[in-house]
């Protein structure tokens, strides 16, 4: 597999899947970076740890809707091309995301964010369907979905160190200016050749209608909710019994 694999791919298209593992990576790290920094949040804005909450749960409500919306521009405007414009937009999104000045703003900014990059993974995924031969597809979607992995792990070490020894907002304006760069770096990608778009209510009818693809639809929903809720209030419930934020995120990553 690993042969063909080097056979098949060419050195753009290496460096291209290189570029969306990062995406990937930095995907996940801001979404779920917010879980360390809740209680920090809530004592520097003086809101409730529940208030600040609302700014995660919108992340990723926009997250998992904005994806659909996405998907409809990337079959008309191209994959590298709604890949940047998205992280563009997320690199706004992060960086008004640093300097709001109270929790409401926080919600708006974080679900703005959320929305952007929401195209990062499932776009990636889509690149390599487009460009990677079937027969040796599996091994740049593994690498993909392990870089996404890592970003969850080190989110909640990385940003519970920051929150620590710097501050909440400067872990929003990191994977903002990452973002940015990402898009800089995607200008040189090669955009797959793509059909006509396919009709959108019709490719939404079949998914719905669709048995194998529900059950699929039903297990991702089963897993999120297990996993990005506790998830999320699990450096909370740990900060709470007195240790520092830098620990909190650690046990979590564990």
């Amino acid at each position: 597999m690993s042969n063909d694999l080097e056979q098949s791919t060419t050195p753009a298209l290496a460096r291209s899947l290189r570029i969306l593992q990062v995406g990937a990576f930095t995907s996940q790290f801001d979404r779920l970076m917010i879980a360390p920094m809740l209680v920090v949040i809530a004592a520097e804005m003086d809101r409730s740890v529940e208030a600040v909450s609302v700014a995660a749960a919108t992340y990723l409500l926009c997250y998992g809707v904005a994806q659909i919306g996405w998907a409809m521009v990337s079959d008309r405007l191209g994959r590298v091309r709604t890949m940047r414009v998205a992280l563009v937009l997320a690199m706004a999104g992060g960086l008004a995301s640093a300097f709001v000045p109270d929790i409401m703003w926080l919600v708006v900014a974080r679900g703005f964010t959320g929305a952007c990059f929401a195209a990062a993974i499932p776009g990636g995924l889509v690149y390599v369907g487009d460009t990677v031969p079937v027969k040796v597809r599996q091994a740049p979607l593994t690498d993909l979905m392990t870089a996404s992995a890592v970003g969850m792990t080190m989110a909640t070490v990385g940003a519970g160190i920051i929150a620590d020894f710097a501050s909440w907002r400067v872990a929003f304006a990191l994977t903002a200016v990452v973002a940015g760069v990402l898009a800089y770096f995607m200008g040189r990608m090669e955009e797959p050749v793509l059909g006509p778009p396919p009709a959108v209510w019709s490719s939404i009818k079949g998914v719905l209608t669709s048995g194998p693809a529900l059950l699929v639809l039903a297990l991702v929903l089963a897993e999120g909710l297990v996993l990005l809720g506790p998830l999320t209030f699990l450096p909370v419930v740990v900060h709470a019994s007195g240790l520092s934020v830098t620990v909190s995120g650690l046990l979590t990553a564990a």
